[in-house]
This record gives structure tokens, C-alpha cells and sequence, in this order.
């Protein structure tokens, strides 16, 4: 049965009651020329969170009341990563993942990652220009700006999820933006313990557990795991990128020009280490064909990055196919390495390992 409102009083008791809930975000309120002090007070009895009231003094309603509501497929807990994860907006379509750009600098221009500048510009600048670019993190005013839009959206938690501490301010950073905002316990910052689609795999699992409504703490263990477990491997073509960003050292660049040395690098416990190095890029993918065979005796998830020019591309398709014949390893895609990693190591090629849970 509809309920009758014989007052202007009982009217506004009727809608604050049947619209005003659990879910409602804000509540703004524009009162007109009949507008009464009763009404006001069942008004501001909600006691909102964000309640705004102005006086519009208008003749035709006594009030405008105007709600914004949660979006019910939100999930409780959103996930914030950066720009060095590489995920692309199809990776993460339908999840609750927001990405804050990371900060570059070509030349005289300056970019943010992934929304000036695509991932296929960068490389045709890095390779053309002959350009060292410079990255730098998000400021604590951009970290702030994004925490306040998930949380006005009506998140509840923010898991913050970023490249490793051990290569980038990024996450100090976010401490500082979660102060300002005096939501400690609301936002959780998580180290990947490593860059591109190792990070990318954490965040990605992250949200996909928040979707089915996982609790925080269910979460958060199986990052911690798989931060532990994950191996990333890694070989660059050009060693001049990596002595230009202060990674090598001049005299280590040239011998290994000379020698058509390849090193495999690692991330180990949140850091770069060199694992071998090997002859030639043929030499690069025989060390990692032996770690997918020998790794592949286990269960184990796999994935491949390139980023540079088709002789990256092409490495990760031989090491896509080493994988196929080992019944044990799943694959789960190719991700193209963009400007956060590309910006230190030049062209470069790699794999990702984790164990799958027994």
C-alpha cells in the first residue's frame, strides 16, 4: 500500500526513509521559499557524512533533494596499482582496478604513462630519438586525489599495490597520501616485490578475490604469498641503456657490446641481480628455455613480456612454444613491457614464474 502525505512534513519523511540508506554517498538538499525549519530537521537527522543544504529560495518546490547512491556491483575493497604494472584497460575490464600513471620525461616533454603516451609511442621515441628517458612517481597530491575518488565512490578498503620498494619511491609516497587523508587503517600498501607483470599478477588476483567478496585479510595473505613465490627473468639487447642509467658501469657496456654479451637479470626479494650472462640474444633464450623446462617439472603459471622491436617479440613466441610442450605449465599471456622497465634496460624480453597453489 503507497503511503499518503498530508504534510509537507510527512512528504519529506516518506522519501528520506524509502531513499536514504546504508548505500546513499551524499545528500545535497536545495530549499525553497516554503521550505520549514520540522522538514530541515528530519532532513539533517540522517546525519549523512556528506550532507550539503543551500538556500535556494525558489517559488515552485519547497525543496531540490538530490542522492547519490553506491553503485551495487562495486565491490567492497578497491585495488589502486601504478603504471609500471603494464595492465591495459581490457586486462581490467570488470574488475575494481584503478591505475595511477607513473611520471616521464622525453626530452623537453613530459608524459604521464599510459594516458599521454602510449606504450607503442614510447618505444618509437626511445629507439628513434636515441633519448635516455626519466621516470619519477606519482606526487602525494595525485596518490590523495585518487584514495578520496575511490573512497567518494564507496569503496570501503583501498589495497594500494606497487612496484618494488627496492626500485621505486613509489610506495613512501603513498604512505605520505594515505596521512593526509587520515585513512590508515582504510588503506592497505601492498610491495609487489617486483615490476611489470609480476605486479600486474598480484593486482589482478587482488581483485578478482575482492569481486567474490573475499575478506581483506584472505587477500592480503595470498599477496604476501605470491610476491614470495614469484620469479621474474629478464634479458635486455642493448647494454647502453643500462650504463646510460647509471645501472652498469661505461667500461662493462663496451666489453659487453664487444662481446655480444646478454645478461639475464632477476628480481629477487624485491631486487635487480644479475642472474648469468650469456653469448648473443640466441644465448638470452636458451638460459631461459632451460629455467621454463626445469621450473615446468612443477606446476606452475607462466607468463611472457617483450617490450622494444619485433626481435623481442619474436624471442617470447620461441619461449611461448618451449612452454607448450610442458604439460605442467600453464600460460597465461604475453604482456608488452611500457616506459617504467623500458626506460632503464632499453629493449628487453622476459618471463614470469609462479608456483601454482597445491
Amino acid at each position: 500500500m503507497t503511503e499518503r502525505a498530508e504534510t509537507l512534513e510527512d512528504l519529506i519523511k516518506i522519501v528520506c526513509d524509502k531513499y536514504i540508506n546504508d548505500k546513499t554517498l551524499s545528500l545535497t538538499v536545495v530549499k525553497g521559499k516554503t521550505a520549514t525549519e520540522e522538514a530541515n530537521k528530519i532532513i539533517t537527522a540522517k546525519n549523512l557524512k556528506k550532507f550539503y543544504m543551500y538556500d535556494g529560495e525558489q517559488d515552485n518546490y519547497s525543496y531540490y533533494i538530490y542522492l547519490e547512491q553506491r553503485d551495487p556491483s562495486l565491490s567492497k575493497i578497491a585495488i589502486l596499482t601504478d603504471s609500471a604494472s603494464d595492465l591495459t584497460h581490457e586486462m581490467i575490464e570488470g574488475l575494481d582496478i584503478t591505475i595511477i600513471p607513473v611520471r616521464l620525461r622525453i626530452g623537453e616533454n613530459n608524459y604521464k604513462d599510459g594516458v599521454d603516451i602510449t606504450k607503442k609511442e614510447f618505444w618509437h621515441k626511445l629507439i628513434t630519438e636515441k633519448v635516455v628517458p626519466k621516470t619519477a612517481q606519482p606526487s602525494p597530491a595525485e596518490f590523495r586525489d585518487y584514495y578520496e575518488e575511490l573512497f567518494n565512490k564507496g569503496y570501503e578498503k583501498i589495497i594500494s599495490i606497487h612496484m618494488s620498494s627496492k626500485m621505486s619511491g613509489t610506495q613512501q609516497v603513498a604512505k605520505v597520501a594515505r596521512e593526509m587523508i587520515k585513512r590508515e587503517k582504510d588503506i592497505i600498501i601492498v610491495d609487489s616485490k617486483s615490476v611489470t607483470f609480476g605486479q600486474a599478477y598480484q593486482v589482478l588476483e587482488a581483485a578478482k578475490m575482492a569481486k567474490e567478496d573475499a575478506k581483506l585479510e584472505t587477500i592480503l595473505a595470498r599477496l604476501y604469498e605470491i610476491a614470495d613465490k614469484m620469479k621474474v627473468y629478464f634479458a635486455v639487447s642493448d647494454l647502453t641503456y643500462l650504463e646510460k642509467g647509471g645501472r652498469i658501469g661505461r667500461a662493462s657496456s663496451m666489453i659487453g657490446s664487444l662481446l655480444k654479451l646478454r645478461p639475464v637479470l632477476k628480481i629477487e626479494d624485491g631486487e635487480v641481480t644479475l642472474e648469468t650472462k650469456t653469448f648473443g640474444e640466441r644465448g638470452a633464450i636458451s638460459y631461459m628455455e632451460k629455467i621454463i623446462k626445469n621450473e615446468g617439472k612443477n606446476s606452475i603459471y607462466l607468463y611472457t613480456a617483450w617490450g622494444g622491436t619485433n626481435q623481442e617479440l619474436q624471442s617470447t613466441d620461441i619461449l611461448k612454444k618451449t612452454a607448450d610442450t610442458m604439460r605442467k605449465i600453464e600460460y597465461k599471456g604475453r604482456f608488452e613491457i611500457g616506459a617504467t622497465i623500458g626506460s632503464h634496460s632499453g629493449p628487453v624480453f622476459g618471463i614470469g614464474i609462479i608456483s601454482k597453489i597445491r
